[in-house]
């Protein structure tokens, strides 16, 4: 015999799903995540298997390679959207190589076809990936405790220097500089934040990472009060870097889906994109000028373009590994460069000759760990790597003595040929690592890898941390470790 409380609950549990499949199935907000997540991989621009894509809307009712109807409005059985879902065929069943999609999911989708297949968007040309940015989302509740130390990503001093930002667990950390402790916590983050960008001359702080695989988020944010002020459209993969200009106008993204994309603070309009690598997006960094922006890429190559419109410039080719990091110079006219097999490079950018990206000064040699970012604080040039060492250069240059039988002010007498005069300032170029004075320091390690670093707008603190969950502030030029904790509420 039934107890009459179980009679109850499946009663209750029977009401409930009547009353969630009685509203109309939404494509936005019902079915448009579902395809980013499980289809959009295989079936989008870049790779349409069976010629196939569910990328927008307007794509998914059209048919692929086998020319039946992908969406017959009101005839699930007579869509291969539905069909594909349900098949016991594992060569012709969707996902492929996948588990299949759970019977409550593939309901919506055929209980959407029953209703007409309608779209609820503004339009049916729209990406996915921009759709679902402006689809209202539910965001995990972040714990009261972390249960255990998670891995920081990403880093930001406050421009005032009092405090500085970390990544958390969909959300982000504001940390006071002189205590550690924990000011504040930002809500509703994308699920990994892998970079943060303050904005110098203003109250932005631009949150970005995503769900890899899936999509790429940017969130921008009120400093002082903690509000979303604009939430960008979302890219097709994880946002991996983000950068604003000195004075604040724009701001760079990129990531896994190999492009750049700038916009206006004034009305977060897009100022312009471009495919600018054939791989990943690792870093992106303005000039301290705010006239060139330099992109790092897994291709192994640092691209420079102009900032405001993306005309291209010098693409770097020297690394022979994926390019991790990028940092400029105080004064715009020194580019550096880390690299996955350990190189750290040094561009004299403006001296190129024949614009081929080669004329470099080595200052570290490629070995086993990966140099994973880097930074200037001021004259110094501060990196970290994946075996957790932390190092300071002071690169100066040295002091040439006089050619024999030549005087210091002797002039060229012009008895050189125009093209001899720059086959020789090729050479000199790739002489000039031997004329660079370069003392290294190194500075308190870590454990393990460190993923994060920034430094403060007076160049006097660098703050670090990564896979040990742990930050450690420490005071320039003396290198003495000022502050180190857990980056976790509770700990």
């Amino acid at each position: 015999m039934l107890r009459p409380r179980f009679v109850f609950s499946v009663l209750v549990l029977l009401h409930a799903q009547a009353a969630c499949f009685s509203a109309p199935v939404s494509f936005t907000k019902d079915l448009a995540p579902i395809l980013a997540d499980k289809c959009v991989t295989c079936h989008e621009e870049k790779k349409a298997k069976g010629r196939y894509r569910v990328d927008t809307f307007e794509l998914v009712g059209r048919a692929g390679s086998s020319d039946d109807p992908a969406l017959t409005p009101g005839k699930p059985d007579a869509s291969t959207l539905y069909t594909r879902l349900v098949s016991h065929d594992e060569d012709e069943r969707m996902p492929q190589k996948d588990d299949p999609l759970p019977p409550a999911q593939i309901a919506l989708f055929k209980k959407w076809i029953e209703e007409g297949g309608k779209f609820d968007g503004p339009d049916p040309k729209t990406p996915l990936a921009e759709l679902l940015s402006t689809t209202k989302k539910e965001t995990p509740s972040t714990p009261e405790k972390y249960p255990r130390p998670v891995p920081v990503t990403a880093l930001a001093f406050a421009p005032d220097g009092q405090s500085f930002f970390s990544s958390g667990y969909h959300e982000v950390l504001e940390w006071n500089v002189n205590d550690g402790a924990l000011r504040r916590r930002i809500a509703s983050a994308p699920e990994r934040v892998l970079a943060l960008a303050v904005q110098r001359e203003g109250d932005l702080l631009a949150v970005a990472g995503g769900a890899p695989g899936r999509s790429g988020e940017v969130m921008v944010i009120s400093r002082s009060t903690g509000k979303l002020i604009q939430r960008l459209p979302n890219a097709k993969d994880t946002i991996l870097a983000a950068a604003f200009s000195p004075d604040g106008s724009l701001l760079a993204v990129g990531g896994a889906d190999n492009l750049v994309r700038v916009f206006r603070a004034s009305d977060w309009k897009l100022a312009w994109k471009a495919e600018a690598h054939a791989d990943w997006i690792t870093y992106l960094a303005i000039s301290p000028d705010g006239q060139l922006l330099v992109s790092t890429s897994r291709d192994r190559t640092a691209r420079i373009f102009t900032a405001a419109k993306g005309e291209p410039g010098i693409t770097f080719t020297n690394h022979g590994s994926a390019v991790t990091c990028a940092a400029w110079d105080p004064n715009g006219k020194i580019l550096y460069t880390s690299a996955a097999d350990g190189e750290v490079r040094r561009w004299p950018w403006e001296s190129e000759v024949d614009g081929s990206g080669r004329a470099t000064d080595l200052l570290l040699k490629g070995g086993r760990q990966e140099v994973t970012r880097i930074a200037m604080a001021g004259p110094r040039l501060i990196t970290a790597s994946a075996d957790g060492r932390i190092r300071a250069y002071s690169i100066t240059k040295k002091e040439e003595p006089p050619q024999p039988g030549k005087k210091p002010d002797e002039k060229d007498k012009g008895n050189i040929a125009d093209k001899d005069k720059a086959k020789d300032k090729k050479e000199e170029k790739k002489k000039s690592a031997d004329s660079l004075q370069v003392d290294i320091k190194e500075l308190p390690a870590f454990d393990r890898r460190v993923d994060a670093l920034a430094v403060d707008g007076a160049s006097t603190r660098v703050i670090l941390a990564g896979q040990e969950g742990k930050l450690r502030l420490i005071e320039l030029p003396d290198n003495k470790v000022t502050l180190e904790r857990t980056a976790a509420p509770g700990w």
